[in-house]
């Protein structure tokens, strides 16, 4: 069995743009992108996923994490571009010049590996797995019963 399909899938507030699904026999080989990323991140979401990680990592100072929260949530509300003479601040999003928009990308992207790709990963199943700030290429092998 051979075919090609285009998916859009949303998870939230995301859109992954599946751009290419080749599946032969027991193979399937899937390049995901992210659409618009940096602009797309919700605050809200960027707070709630560092702070799982925190908590994860770093569950001895419950004070300190506060204090990372506060500190990364008032850096991120630093957001303000000029269009036309006026001055905007968006509702969302990471500015892409910013020097933390890379970690926070990360950050964001290592939650989504961990909750749809990691049990993959453990049983075996992913034979290649590449990821590049805001795509990822798999290819997924399940033999059949």
């Amino acid at each position: 069995m051979f075919y090609i399909s285009v998916h859009i899938r949303h998870l939230g507030n995301h859109v992954f743009v599946c751009q290419l699904v080749v599946a032969v026999l027991c193979w399937l080989h899937v390049t995901l992108d992210i659409k618009d990323m940096y602009v797309n991140l919700p605050i809200p979401g960027i707070l709630l996923i560092t702070n799982f990680w925190l908590n994860k990592h770093n569950n001895y100072n419950k004070q300190q994490n506060e204090n990372i929260l506060h500190i990364l949530n008032v850096i991120i509300r630093q957001n303000y571009f000029q269009h036309e003479g006026q001055i905007f601040q968006p509702e969302k999003g990471i500015a892409m010049g910013s020097p933390l928009s890379s970690t926070i990308a990360e950050i964001y992207l290592q939650y989504f590996e961990n909750i749809y790709i990691k049990h993959w990963l453990d049983s075996k199943e992913i034979v290649f797995y590449k990821g590049y700030v805001d795509s990822v290429t798999l290819t997924r092998y399940r033999p059949t019963p």
